[in-house]
Order: structure tokens, then C-alpha cells, then sequence
């Protein structure tokens, strides 16, 4: 599954289910947890799934997907926080690279206890212990997903400005000096008229050279 398709509902096909007292499923690289949110959402407005228990696999080859959707289901459920400060957390910690300073010394805090969590110590003050489990993952592959949580320290240097640079570099070659004239290209050829008219060309070139 791609990970630029929408968000679906894998139990859309409700009657498959409706005698089954627990539901597994099974979530194969889909690298975020776009599809588990929009299948419970649903799910808690169908009548039809009323106490019935659901299993979700969450299968990743990249460790870092795991880490990171640990850390998106610990913003959803900080109740000491409002509902709009957990969305701008989620929103800036799911979609940018380079977070707020608030974002960031949220992350601070929560490394400990993630790391508690994967590793199943006892410590941990997180309520996701009672509905996780990583019985499934070797040590080796726990430590896979701690050494991906402990990077996100403030501590650890990393510049990305420079890294998306070198990306960019990579990416345009010998176009590079020019991408400025190869960004009005693309919004020109690929965008529709009206969005071209909305954003501007200052924002078009400002989202894609920062």
C-alpha cells in the first residue's frame, strides 16, 4: 500500500466480520497509522462492531516506522492536554521535518517512556502498555526501534537543512543552480489553474526551496 494513498477503513466490508468475536488485521508497510485511526474512527460509529475486540499486526521492515507510530499514538492519547495542542503536535511530528521548538522538547520528554514501552519495563508510565504488545519482536529488532527513538534526542546533532540540500543536489544535478525556473515549471504543468492563482508563486517557491 502506498503510503501517498488516502486513509481507508479495513473493515469496510462489514459482513465479512459480523460473527466473529475478535477481528485481525494485518497492516503490511504501510509505514504510518493513517489506516488503523480511520478504521477505529469508523468503526465507533457502527453499531455493528460493538464489543467486539480488534487485533491490528503492525508489520514494518524499517524500525523507524514503528518508532514512529509509537510516538503518534503517545500524542493522541496525552489527556493532559488540550484537543487542538494534541493536534498541532500530531500535525507537526507526522508531517514536518523541521518541528517547532515545543514540538521538540515534547519529543525530549517522551523518549524515556517510549523506550520503557518497547522494552517492556515496568517503569513505564504510558497507558499504551495495556493495549501494546511486542511479543512478536525479537531483542534484536527492540533494539532496532530504541536506537530510532534515542536519535530524536535534541542532544543528537542533525542538520537537516544540509542533508535536504545534499538531497536536492543529488536529486536536480546539473539543474540544481536552476531550480527555481524548474519549480515554476512543475506548479505551471502539474497544478491546476486555480491552485496556481490561490498559493501564489512566492508560496510555490518558498514550500519547495525552505
Amino acid at each position: 500500500m502506498c503510503i501517498r494513498d488516502r486513509a481507508l477503513n479495513v473493515l469496510e466490508n462489514q459482513d465479512r466480520f459480523k460473527d466473529q468475536e475478535a477481528i485481525r488485521c494485518l497492516l503490511f508497510e504501510t509505514s504510518d497509522i493513517r489506516h488503523i485511526l480511520k478504521t477505529l474512527s469508523d468503526v465507533c460509529l457502527n453499531p455493528a462492531f460493538e464489543g467486539k475486540k480488534i487485533h491490528f499486526y503492525f508489520c514494518e521492515k524499517n524500525k523507524e516506522n514503528l518508532a514512529r507510530a509509537n510516538l503518534l499514538f503517545q500524542t493522541i492519547q496525552q489527556a493532559d492536554l488540550s484537543a487542538r495542542e494534541r493536534m498541532e503536535l500530531f500535525l507537526d511530528l507526522f508531517g514536518n521535518a523541521l518541528i517547532r521548538e515545543k514540538s521538540a522538547a515534547y519529543l525530549d520528554s517522551c523518549i524515556k517512556d517510549l523506550m520503557n514501552l518497547v522494552s517492556e519495563d515496568p517503569k513505564t508510565k504510558t497507558p499504551l502498555k495495556q493495549i501494546f504488545d511486542f511479543a512478536e519482536l525479537k531483542f534484536k529488532e527492540r533494539d532496532e526501534v530504541n536506537d530510532a527513538i534515542t536519535s530524536w534526542s535534541s542532544k543528537v546533532p542533525f542538520q537537516m537543512e544540509s542533508l535536504r540540500d545534499q538531497r536536492l543536489r543529488h536529486h536536480d544535478k546539473e539543474r540544481y543552480d536552476h531550480r527555481v525556473n524548474l519549480i515554476d515549471w512543475d506548479c505551471k504543468m502539474n497544478l491546476n489553474r486555480r491552485l496556481l492563482l490561490l498559493l501564489g508563486q512566492t508560496t510555490r517557491a518558498r514550500g519547495r526551496l525552505e
